[in-house]
């Protein structure tokens, strides 16, 4: 599982979720339109994102769709670029020196062998306990991982909102 579906985990449900699910708690959730926010921002005209380009995407790699009308799973060029993204800012921000929500998720990925959630959530934190993860790093690590998500697709959305 990539580091990004690992991100998003406890705010969405992934298709491969779902089929772990019951059948009742399979049904899809409804929003009210009055709860869902776009955040288009205004045109730029100089505005570009390396995601937006009609002559990368073969022909091969056209998206399948879920019953439910939805991407059933990740371009692999979209997930090369956001686990690019994030290791560039793993990397380079001086935020994320030391042990922070990467290294959490890394370190949960390589303890696979334990099924229960609960024991392998725990355990992750235990073993970086001891190089400084502290809840509040945690936290405030993975909440800047989202602002970084966020603020590429604001610049998507300028950018598709131009050309499109």
């Amino acid at each position: 599982m990539s580091f990004l579906k690992q991100l998003l985990t406890p705010f969405i449900e992934f298709e491969e979720n779902k089929k772990k699910e019951l059948p009742e708690q399979n049904k899809p959730a409804t929003v009210a339109s009055s709860q869902v926010q776009k955040t288009i921002p205004p045109a730029d005209e100089n505005a570009q994102h390396p995601l937006i380009n009609s002559s990368t995407t073969p022909a091969d790699q056209t998206p399948t769709y879920s019953p439910a009308g939805t991407i059933a799973a990740p371009q692999p060029e979209h997930e090369q670029y956001f686990e690019k993204l994030i290791d560039e800012a793993n990397r380079n921000n001086p935020f994320f020196q030391g042990t922070d929500f990467k290294e959490f998720v890394d370190s949960k990925l390589d303890i696979d062998d334990i099924t229960d959630e609960n024991i392998k959530y725990r355990t992750a934190f235990n073993v970086l306990k001891s190089t400084g993860l502290t809840k509040e790093r945690l936290l405030s690590t993975g909440q800047e991982y989202l602002n970084i998500i966020g603020r590429d697709l604001n610049a998507f959305q300028s950018a598709h909102a131009q050309q499109y």
